[in-house]
């Protein structure tokens, strides 16, 4: 009897201690709200008092916090007139919004008219813009910050004025607009990216009808491509700066071996009086002072001669060579109806030039 008695009185102090604490649990709710609201209303009288000592930028950070700390349609309004204050045209717009769109609420029933003509006076500055954009992946950059991507197709809300719009994609060519943004108005814009050139050659192969390839066809595919007309032409410009350049060594050689013959002859008949007498003075082993010039400046146009009239046949030699393969084969003439080439090489124990045409 005494264990029953024991027991009865346990279950009544545990009940009686959840319903103690149930009554704490529905108590503090109506606590904390009340204590979010005080602390709203707190923040939003002190942002009020900056405003009205022209300090609307420190008043901002309060209002905010009021907002997020009770979401009601006086912390929206307040927030939204503190924003177009500091011509946060587009954020005012949406806050104001927000607050009108309880028009039952007290203090919005009792400042409605002051709204309406303050959200008035934001949308007068904020446009709407709404993009069309292809492909689907694209970025979309305004002012040099991206936006969402389901943001395109939307009308997007944007202070009024110019608006660079920037649309990118991996393989495509960027497009990029500025557009101006008018108080009330809405743009409408569509951007359909151009693949990039690369981009563009890889899907036209992609959409050719893949067939095997003949034998015939795999032996040509490893000669080289013929010359490109561009390439012929610069191989003809060649041949004749070569040409020309080898006419003027040609000329340099014959001058100075013409020049080397007088030298030459003057050294032979050179003459001096010895005793009385006349004698040829320049063919003995030691030179005098008048043969010797003679001597060297013979020997400097002999070797330029020589130098001009080899230069020259290296010279033809690669013109000849140039003409050849400009007209378009480097192979030989008949079997390619190439017409001939002419060249002009030095004979040897001759003075002068060789000159061949070939057919």
């Amino acid at each position: 009897m005494h264990e029953r008695g024991t027991g009865m009185r346990t279950k009544w102090a545990l009940g009686v201690a959840a319903m103690i604490t149930g009554l704490a649990a529905l108590s503090a709710r109506p606590a904390a709200a009340e204590t979010n609201s005080e602390q709203a209303e707190a923040l939003i009288h002190q942002g009020v008092e900056l405003r009205a000592h022209d300090q609307t930028a420190r008043a901002l950070p309060l209002f905010e916090k009021a907002y997020q700390i009770s979401r009601t349609p006086r912390t929206a309004a307040q927030l939204g007139l503190c924003e177009l204050e500091l011509a946060r045209y587009v954020d005012a717009q949406r806050h104001l919004l927000e607050a009108l769109a309880s028009p039952d609420h007290p203090w919005i029933a009792k400042n409605r008219a002051t709204l309406v003509r303050q959200l008035d006076a934001a949308a007068a500055n904020v446009g709407e813009l709404a993009l069309t954009v292809s492909p689907a992946e694209a970025d979309i950059l305004l002012n040099g910050k991206p936006i969402d991507r389901s943001l395109a197709g939307s009308s997007i809300r944007l202070p009024k004025g110019p608006v660079d719009v920037e649309v990118r994609a991996a393989g495509y060519q960027l497009a990029h607009e500025t557009i101006t943004i008018r108080g009330g108005h809405r743009e409408q814009r569509t951007f359909t990216l151009a693949p990039e050139p690369a981009r563009q050659v890889a899907l036209a192969t992609s959409l050719e009808a893949p067939r095997p390839a003949s034998s015939a066809e795999m032996n040509l595919s490893t000669a080289p491509p013929p010359p490109a007309g561009q390439r012929a032409r610069s191989e003809r410009i060649a041949a004749w700066i070569t040409g020309g350049v080898a006419l003027g060594a040609l000329a340099l050689g014959t001058a100075e071996a013409f020049n080397a013959a007088s030298k030459r002859d003057a050294f032979n008949s050179h003459t001096s009086v010895e005793g009385g007498a006349v004698v040829q003075d320049c063919g003995t082993a030691a030179l005098n002072a008048a043969c010797k010039p003679l001597k060297d400046s013979y020997g400097t146009a002999l070797t330029l001669s020589v130098v001009g009239f080899a230069s020259a046949a290296a010279l033809a030699a690669t013109s000849a060579v140039l003409f050849r393969f400009s007209s378009g084969n480097g192979g030989n003439s008949e079997s390619s109806g190439v017409p001939g080439a002419f060249a002009c090489v030095p004979e040897l124990g001759v003075r002068g030039l060789g000159c061949v045409l070939r057919f």
